[in-house]
């Protein structure tokens, strides 16, 4: 039930931002999202803590508060997904991760 909240959450941000933006600007928001969406599952993968991720996310100033609700709530969905032992399951797992987040983006 979690997961889906969280996919919910992050389609109506993803809802209510993109349309305002060109199809090129579009294209550019999604492949930055699928680049931090594949960044949040690979420090998941590695070990890092879900706290210390938020805080790296709370702590830049540069993000509007939808863009910051869009990336923790990406961040939750990556952690709520298993780790894996060999780092090739973890590029793996991180690269269908990030292809996942694009296409929710795009769609």
């Amino acid at each position: 039930m979690k997961i889906i909240k969280s996919v919910a959450s992050l389609a109506l941000v993803i809802a209510l931002v993109a349309p305002t933006a060109s199809a090129e600007t579009r294209h550019k928001t999604c492949e930055d999202f699928a680049s931090i969406s594949y960044l949040a599952m690979k420090l998941h993968q590695s070990g890092v803590s879900l706290s210390e991720t938020l805080s790296l996310i709370n702590d830049d100033d540069s993000m509007n508060a939808d863009q910051v609700l869009a990336i923790e709530n990406l961040v939750l969905l990556a952690y709520n997904s298993p780790r894996f032992l060999t780092e090739t399951a973890q590029d793996r797992h991180a690269a269908t991760f990030r292809d996942k987040m694009h296409v929710i983006c795009l769609s």
